[in-house]
């Protein structure tokens, strides 16, 4: 995964919350909590929910994936390329990284 927490934000877009320790967000650069996601891989996700987002960016450990972000107080995206890793295994909020238990990075919501 990539490892970042997204939760919808109040304009209906997904922004990111928290990065994983050690995660190709946090290590590779280019993603700040606050983050607002508006592309992944070229397909606009602004108004899409996590369950279709997520998909998108989870992918092979070593594939990379373009996304790109609107930084907090800013009307441009940003385009980052990340390396998907295994991430931490982490509770809490929606966590588009991985879609099952027995994978690194899943959150269980309930």
């Amino acid at each position: 995964g990539i490892g970042a927490v997204l939760e919808p934000s109040p304009s209906g877009n997904l922004q990111v919350t928290r990065l994983v320790p050690g995660g190709p967000a946090q290590m590779q650069g280019g993603i700040n909590v606050g983050d607002m996601l508006t592309m992944v891989d070229g397909v606009d996700v602004r108004g899409m929910d996590l369950a279709k987002v997520a998909p998108l960016i989870r992918g092979s450990v070593g594939t990379q994936v373009t996304l790109a972000v609107m930084r907090l107080g800013s009307n441009e995206t940003t385009p980052v390329m990340l390396t998907r890793q295994p991430t931490a295994k982490i509770t809490g909020p929606s966590f588009a990284d991985t879609p099952t238990r027995d994978d690194y990075g899943y959150s269980n919501n309930r």
